[in-house]
């Protein structure tokens, strides 16, 4: 069929046509969901039985959304703008910043829309690659300040912790950054999507640097990833201006419903308590895991770790398959000798030791 319209070819993204549902027998652990049961259970039956219509049938009002998360927050309502998951945060900002042939430095490997925004928009991208340090993700910040130095991006973007590596730069390294930045006129957007699992934030900067936007997700320990709500943070200016690329209305009435509920004392309590439970069940696994001289792993500061199945690989992940969906290939260098497990509790752990164990 001839182009008439002259349109460019497609960046490639996964086809949801042929995205077939996950077998629900078995556990999920392959895309850093939440799935705890205890927690799933609260929200059905407090919250999902009993939604009101009027969530449904008529377009959301968002007023009370925002109050409810800024009260959480600290800040005033004009400090965030809600969006459609971080994603949709992350793409607001490269759409009101960035033009064609702006230059934007992302890291690698990191959240994959990064690189598919930087082409989207038409940027000139740059990367610079986390590497292993005796069995641990690092960075080199001389690299990275060198290169802003030199590339002079309008915009850096960074995940903190990053997935897929689960690393987190020092506090005090990502201080030298928005200095260096704040001095040199490059925007920092920074994904704090896996904040509850790091408990490390950079909120309170946004007081002190006009370059600064974080998004924060509810995919991740909220265990509301298909509702796709997540929120921008950064200064009423910058909010502001943002606010021009949203879309009619930033998220659905269900999500507003949901973050209304979970964003109390007491929602926020679960959430905490559900985290704790997934990070128990870390602890327990790794500790096993460590028994085992087949298994090398590397941990994280997300809701992931990594395994490296040193004999015997082919049997051993069959056997998984049969009783879990991991992220079984990743095709960054430093990462095709693991698969990945999104965190689960001790129970489910302890199921698949048992298959890993079995000899």
């Amino acid at each position: 069929m001839k182009n008439i319209f002259n349109l460019p070819n497609p960046i490639f993204r996964p086809d949801s046509f042929n995205d077939k549902e996950r077998n629900i027998s078995k556990f999920w652990l392959d895309k850093n969901e939440n799935s705890h049961n205890d927690l799933n259970l609260f929200f059905k039956k407090n919250f999902l039985n009993n939604i009101p219509p009027r969530y449904i049938f008529s377009y959301p009002s968002l007023a009370d959304t925002y109050s409810k998360i800024s009260n959480y927050l600290k800040l005033q309502k004009n400090q965030i703008l809600l969006t459609n998951g971080s994603d949709g945060g992350i793409k607001i900002i490269f759409e009101s910043l960035v033009k064609k042939n702006d230059r934007v430095l992302i890291m690698s490997p990191t959240f994959e829309m990064y690189q598919v925004y930087c082409k989207l928009y038409q940027s000139k991208f740059k990367k610079i690659n986390y590497f292993l340090d005796k069995d641990k993700f690092n960075v080199d910040l001389n690299k990275i300040l060198k290169t802003l130095k030199d590339f002079k991006p309008k915009l850096f973007c960074f995940a903190y912790p990053d997935s897929p590596t689960g690393f987190s730069f020092k506090k005090k390294d990502v201080e030298n950054i928005l200095n260096f930045c704040n001095k040199n006129k490059i925007f920092v957007l920074i994904d704090e999507a896996y904040y509850f699992f790091s408990k490390q934030t950079f909120v309170k900067k946004i007081k002190q640097f006009d370059n600064l936007a974080i998004v924060r997700s509810s995919g991740k320990a909220f265990a509301l990833a298909g509702l796709r709500a997540g929120f921008i943070i950064s200064n009423k200016k910058n909010i502001n201006y943002f606010k021009s690329y949203r879309q009619m209305y930033e998220i659905n009435g269900i999500a507003a419903y949901m973050l209304n509920k979970i964003y109390t004392p007491n929602g926020i309590k679960k959430i905490k308590k559900s985290v704790k439970d997934l990070e128990l069940g870390k602890i327990f696994f790794l500790k096993e895991l460590s028994k085992n001289p087949n298994i090398e792993f590397i941990d994280s500061d997300a809701n992931f770790i990594h395994l490296k199945i040193l004999k015997k690989k082919d049997i051993l992940l069959k056997k998984l398959e049969k009783i879990c969906v991991f992220k079984k290939k990743q095709n960054h260098p430093i990462l095709r000798d693991y698969i990945r497990l999104t965190l689960t509790t001790k129970k489910n752990f302890s199921k698949i030791l048992k298959v890993i164990n079995k000899k």
